[in-house]
């Protein structure tokens, strides 16, 4: 899903198994990821597959700085 991450364009995925590995897999989790001067940058939230109001929130206030 394309989105914007502090105003740069990005995409959101989400795993609602986790990161399987092998006997198991870790918790579920959704991750926002954007390209800010040629770096890749990622914010994951662990736990869940839903993003919370307060996730929101985090994600409504990060900007990328000079």
């Amino acid at each position: 899903m394309n989105i914007k991450i502090g105003g740069i364009a990005g995409f959101k995925a989400v795993s609602e198994t986790g990161y399987c590995d092998g006997p198991g897999c870790g918790k579920p989790y959704v991750v926002f990821a954007a390209r800010y001067k040629g770096d890749i940058y990622h914010l994951i939230f662990y736990g869940d597959a839903v993003v919370s109001a307060e996730e929101n929130q985090i994600l409504s206030t990060f900007k990328f700085l000079e």
